[in-house]
């Protein structure tokens, strides 16, 4: 018998065994449903906790850039962020220009002027908010709409799709990219 043919049969055989196994796991027509093993369901368990997670951090991303008729909260929003420096990446689209911002620091002075010229402003999630999570990584894509007034009652609204990519370090998750691209 040549190796060849060897290595053919035995690949075959665990083939054939893999799927009588794989039948014998189904449960059969009228009997209780089989439970998945232990380590699917904690799998399952830690995958609905992190898209929970990321639900409530996204949520709280939102209340951040929401202060209404308030300052912003800096130090909240601070703390969704990667603190590391070059850890962070942001593509934020504001009309005319488009800021590309390597860390908190950059983030926090660059949109802090802004928020200051303003009297009030509130954003929003338009429709569903869509997160992936994979491992350490996760990604929520959304659209928002929103705005304000400016010191000098001028109102101001516009509409932007956005995009998250959140790293879970050591125990917790952090946004290491933004990308917001105002919608023409």
């Amino acid at each position: 018998m040549s190796r060849s043919f060897l290595r053919l049969e035995i690949t075959g055989l665990v083939s054939l065994i893999l799927a009588l196994v794989s039948l014998a796991m189904i449960p059969a027509i009228g009997s209780a449903e089989m439970a998945p093993p232990a380590s699917a369901v904690s799998a399952n368990q830690n995958q609905i906790s992190d898209d929970a997670q990321i639900r409530q951090l996204t949520a709280q991303w939102f209340a951040a850039w929401s202060p209404g008729g308030g300052s912003m909260d800096w130090d909240s929003m601070g703390r969704l962020f990667v603190q590391e420096p070059n850890q962070l990446l942001v593509f934020d689209d504001a009309g005319d220009t488009v800021a590309v911002l390597n860390s908190w620091e950059d983030y926090r002075t660059t949109w802090e002027p802004f928020m200051g010229q303003l009297a009030e402003w509130r954003i929003e999630p338009e429709g569903e908010i869509r997160v992936m999570v994979e491992g350490d990584l996760a990604t929520t894509v959304f659209t928002l709409t929103g705005g304000g007034v400016d010191q000098e009652n001028n109102t101001i609204k516009f509409r932007q799709h956005g995009t998250h990519i959140w790293r879970r370090i050591e125990d917790r998750w952090a946004i290491v990219h933004e990308h917001l691209t105002t919608d023409s």
